[in-house]
């Protein structure tokens, strides 16, 4: 029997219908193990007896690290595929089909008699069943031209987004505010977006070279509302 707690690039798999748990493994000062689940980051000790025991009576696997890396990969959520997500991406583009013909067009914005009846030609042209108000297109317009040219400022404001009380890790919450102080507010949100998933990326690989959980990526709607309180806040 190998002794596990000396073997670098290993992890333990805990399998149980089909369902796949990966744990880091720690030594601790009273000669116990300790086990980490890499995608919870929730902690479990054991004597070095019984977890050989367990081995032995194949409750866990010793796995290669990069196994377990792989796994996490595939369980990442993927924010394009979330339906909010997709609604919002699929209404913001309607947005900027709007204001962008209008201000190739150069309309007056405070116009409304202006931008009526380019409400009613453009939404033949998108095919629109419920093209918007002049108020609305209005306020997409000012919110466009205040972000200057920022496509992240049509991004709709729905009312549901579902657990608004969803707490962000304390390591995490400080990652995503040095992201954010290291950026000009000149800079588009999106783009820094951008730069923060990719950064996390990074973050997230040495954090499971270190034996530690992934962190899950933030919508792009949190994300602009800590950059806007940001801005607000250096102001």
């Amino acid at each position: 029997m190998i002794d596990i707690a000396s073997q670098e690039n290993r992890v333990l798999l805990k399998e149980n219908n089909g369902r796949k748990c990966f744990l880091a493994i720690h030594p601790r000062d009273d000669g116990s193990l300790e086990l980490r689940d890499i995608e919870t980051d929730v902690n479990f000790v054991f004597s070095r007896d019984q977890l050989k025991s367990l081995i032995n009576n194949g409750m866990f696997s010793v796995r290669d690290e990069e196994e377990a890396l792989e796994h996490l990969k595939k369980i990442a959520p993927v924010l394009d595929e979330n339906p909010a997500i997709q609604n919002a991406t699929t209404e913001q583009k309607r947005r900027l089909q709007y204001v962008h013909g209008a201000l190739e067009a150069n309309l007056p914005i405070g116009t409304p008699s202006k931008l009526i009846p380019y409400i009613e030609m453009k939404s033949l042209e998108l095919n629109d069943k419920k093209p918007p108000s002049v108020v609305s297109l209005y306020r997409w317009l000012k919110a466009y031209k205040e972000s200057h040219s920022d496509e992240g400022s049509l991004l709709p404001s729905y009312q549901n987004r579902g657990n608004r009380n969803s707490k962000v890790p304390l390591q995490h919450s400080n990652f995503i505010d040095a992201v954010i102080r290291n950026h000009k507010s000149s800079i588009k949100v999106n783009e820094v977006y951008g730069n923060y998933l990719a950064q996390l990326e990074l973050f997230n690989q040495e954090r499971f070279e270190g034996s530690l959980g992934r962190f899950k990526p933030i919508s792009q709607y949190s994300f602009r509302r800590r950059w806007r309180r940001a801005k607000e806040n250096s102001a």
